[in-house]
């Protein structure tokens, strides 16, 4: 805990002489004198005017973590993770709000399928390239060299393999786009998109989950196999990747 906590703390110093605009120096100042609700809207004003930036986003986390909303801290780590994927101390930071916050994402599971999982989606999309490149040569050297070429049928049948392991992650990974975290303390999952409608559960503060149809001010969330799904006002949820932002550095 002590050694993530430093892992926090230290990236803020580090950031503080990333930026020289005005307003990040400024609401860095508010952060160093304990004044995280004035220090986040800094930052959150930055971030409006200027843009999405790593930096930013992790002193964002760090000001909402100081003040006990783990559920924005959250989100800013998550926003910062898609700018700088792999990043261990954003990976850190997002780690202890979720355990501050008492959300546990799903663990990925060991063996082939807990290997495939830590590929990037990137590197699996070039395997499968390879594969299907080399699909249509092992054919034509088949047909070319028929007899005693069963290299060329073992290669095609590996071939089939790879590409197979290869779509599959890609297939079932959930699109950026649709990931979402629930902001409210706790959010409300109605039967359908209305106040007025039943309630059917809650979900917790800092829930990350799978958002599909947009009706009448509620999102329609999934909790990813969990037992709740229902709709929840889009006041008590964010999108991780919103969709008026472009996120580049």
């Amino acid at each position: 805990m002590m050694k993530l906590f430093l892992s926090l703390m230290l990236m803020v110093a580090l950031c503080s002489s990333a930026e020289g605009n005005e307003t990040f120096t400024q609401a860095n100042l508010s952060y160093e004198s304990g004044k995280f609700a004035q220090a986040a809207e800094g930052y959150e004003a930055l971030l409006k005017d200027e843009g999405p930036r790593v930096s930013v986003l992790n002193n964002l986390g760090s000001a909402y973590f100081r003040l006990g909303d783990h559920a924005r801290a959250i989100l800013a780590f998550e926003r910062a993770l898609i700018l700088s994927p792999g990043d261990p101390d954003l990976s850190a930071n997002l780690k202890l709000a979720q355990e501050q916050a008492a959300v546990f994402p799903e663990q990925a599971s060991n063996g082939w399928r807990g290997f495939l999982a830590g590929v990037s989606p990137n590197t699996l999309a070039m395997i499968a390239l390879i594969a299907a490149v080399l699909l249509p040569l092992t054919a034509i050297a088949r047909i070319r060299f028929r007899s005693g070429a069963r290299w060329a049928v073992v290669l095609l049948l590996l071939n089939l393999v790879v590409l197979r392991v290869a779509l599959r992650p890609i297939k079932d990974q959930v699109d950026p786009g649709s990931r979402g975290v629930v902001l409210a303390t706790p959010a409300t999952v109605r039967l359908s998109p209305f106040e007025t409608a039943e309630s059917r559960g809650t979900l917790s503060s800092g829930r990350e989950v799978t958002l599909g149809q947009f009706e009448s001010g509620h999102y329609w969330v999934d909790t990813n196999g969990g037992a709740t799904k229902g709709w929840v006002h889009e006041d008590e949820v964010a999108r991780i990747v919103p969709a008026i932002l472009d996120l580049e550095r």
